[in-house]
């Protein structure tokens, strides 16, 4: 099943395949890199807003790597999303408790391990060259 795919059921659009879920919940990280503190200009830039503490165990020993495809840590942080907003992030505990009492359900997120590693926000460099003289739209 790929992300956001509900499991069973036809989407309704195409009545092929599973329907996509509204949420996502990415869990089992070390550490999330936020835009706490606003954008940053200069120097500052190298000032990352970072949410660490991934539960039990989070810190690893120097030199020390997970198996591909092992299980998160029991916890660990989690950050949720629903549609284009994200809605909760910090210990998984308390996002799961952030999108209950927001009212949401649980079941209708899709899962994603981050695998004891590091969630960063989607950053888009929207920038051209002259040379492309136009859009590059195909």
């Amino acid at each position: 099943m790929s992300r956001g795919e509900r499991a069973g059921g036809a989407s309704p659009a195409t009545g092929a395949g599973p329907a996509p879920l509204p949420g996502l919940l990415v869990e089992g990280a070390l550490a999330v890199a936020t835009l706490a503190g606003g954008l940053r200009r200069g120097s500052a830039q190298g000032e990352v807003g970072l949410l660490s503490g991934g539960g039990p165990g989070a810190a690893p020993e120097p030199g020390a790597a997970s198996e591909p495809g092992a299980a998160p840590e029991p916890g660990g942080l989690a950050v949720a999303a629903w549609g284009d907003r994200l809605i909760a992030g910090g210990a998984r505990a308390d996002v799961a408790r952030q999108i209950v009492a927001a009212g949401y359900s649980l079941a209708d997120f899709a899962r994603l391990d981050a695998a004891r590693g590091l969630v960063t926000p989607g950053l888009i460099d929207a920038h051209t060259h002259l040379v492309f003289a136009g859009t590059r739209e195909a």
